[in-house]
C-alpha cells in the first residue's frame, strides 16, 4: 500500500491540490503554493523550469518516485507537476516522501 499516494488522494478530495505546470506557476505567483511535487518522468525542461520557479520564490519542491501514469491512476488526472496549497498537508507530504 502506497501511503503517499493515498494521502495525495485525500489532498485532492480536500481541494488543496492543483495539477499542471501553468496552474502551479499561477499558485506560486499568487502566494497560494506550499509545496510542489514533480513526477519521475517529467521532461528535463519541465524539471529545470519548475526547479528555477520554486527556487526563485522560496517554495520547496520534491521529486516523488512516481510516474505520471501512477499519478493518473491514483489521483484521477495525469500530470507531472502538482501544487499543494495547504501548509499542513505539505508538511505531512514531506514526512511521507522522506519515508518512501
Amino acid at each position: 500500500m502506497d501511503k503517499l499516494m493515498l494521502f495525495l488522494g485525500l489532498v485532492v478530495k480536500a481541494g488543496k491540490m492543483t495539477f499542471g505546470y501553468n496552474l502551479t506557476e499561477a499558485d506560486i505567483k499568487k502566494g497560494r503554493c506550499a509545496l510542489v511535487l514533480v513526477a519521475d518522468d517529467v521532461s528535463e525542461r519541465t524539471l529545470k523550469n519548475t526547479s528555477m520557479l520554486c527556487e526563485k520564490n522560496g517554495i520547496d519542491m520534491i521529486k516523488i518516485n512516481r510516474d505520471m501514469d501512477m499519478i493518473a491512476n491514483s489521483l484521477g488526472k495525469r500530470s507531472g507537476v502538482l501544487s499543494v496549497t495547504d501548509i499542513n498537508f505539505a508538511k505531512r507530504i514531506k514526512e511521507l516522501s522522506a519515508e518512501s
